[in-house]
């Protein structure tokens, strides 16, 4: 606890599938929500060719949520030195250097709170001529940003240098182009808020942020003129800007833009926020919070 007693009697072994072999290079990260953290690290027969990947999945009481399992799908040779990173909400991404090709590369994958993944693992450095090693990987609190660092050395040299590789994930996509006299669509993708309430808000971005009562602060305030600029009483334009994600944490959002070339070049800034309506106190309620995205009327 937060003063160094244990929170369980003894230590306790955290893999029960794959027994064999070493199992080295822990690490974990725990979300902002108490809800639990994800462990993961290398074992030495897993994957049948060398050193894999592996994790696994606790409550806050150090339950296992499932069994350990297998995370590089690139399987000859080692898989070594993990990093991993989470945000807010439990959604995580896990980076290692992969030995399946004749030089080392990094690899990394993403995966939701319950540790579905968001798609196959991915180079992050894939070079011919430079020996990488030691990856790092940290994000943001909205899961939107992740930065992975590393330390590289060219054939022949002597001194290795630090890179970085910045990739950004967008919840709040553009469908179709947002151009004056037509729908506008914008496609939410806010993955470990699957079956979570939502609600999206539109602003000019001309007023300050909101503070929330989990530390967070929304981006966007609500803009009185972004309605009153926007809005036909007798038509209104706004389609899907509350309701429910389905099960993969998607729902589509449409804003009838008025055909006024008055405001061809404006930027609409639009943000969401999902809640777990099952908790009453809003602290309680907070799960993701989006950053702005800003699109330009055309």
């Amino acid at each position: 606890d937060k003063d160094g007693v244990a929170l369980h009697p003894n230590e306790y072994q955290l893999h029960s599938v794959y027994l064999d072999g070493d199992q080295k290079e822990p690490r974990v990260v725990a979300d902002r929500l108490g809800h639990g953290f994800v462990l993961v690290w290398e074992d030495g027969l897993a994957d049948g060719s060398g050193n894999a990947i592996v994790a696994r999945r606790f409550n806050n009481d150090g339950l296992a949520l499932g069994p350990e399992f297998i995370v590089n799908q690139s399987t000859l040779g080692h898989q070594e030195a993990p990093s991993l990173a989470m945000d807010w909400v439990g959604n995580w991404i896990v980076t290692w250097r992969d030995g399946s090709t004749p030089f080392t590369r990094f690899m990394a994958r993403r995966y939701d709170a319950d540790c579905a993944p968001l798609g196959d693992e991915f180079v992050v450095r894939d070079s011919t001529v430079a020996h990488v090693r030691l990856p790092s990987v940290a994000v943001d609190d909205a899961g939107e940003d992740f930065v992975i660092g590393y330390t590289a050395r060219g054939a022949g040299e002597t001194n290795s240098d630090i890179w970085a590789e910045r990739y950004a994930f967008t919840p709040i996509a553009e469908a179709t182009p947002p151009a004056i006299g037509a729908t506008f669509q914008m496609d939410l993708y806010m993955p470990g808020s699957a079956g979570l309430f939502y609600i999206l808000v539109g602003s000019f971005g001309t007023a300050p942020g909101l503070p929330l009562p989990d530390g967070r602060v929304f981006p966007l305030a609500l803009d009185v003129l972004f309605d009153f600029s926007l809005f036909n009483p007798n038509t209104p334009p706004f389609s899907g800007f509350q309701g429910t994600l389905d099960g993969d944490g998607k729902a589509v959002a449409t804003l009838d833009l008025p055909f006024d070339p008055g405001i061809v070049g404006v930027t609409l800034n639009f943000a969401a926020v999902s809640v777990d309506l099952g908790f009453i106190d809003l602290a309680d309620q907070l799960r993701q919070v989006t950053e702005a995205a800003p699109f330009v009327l055309q």
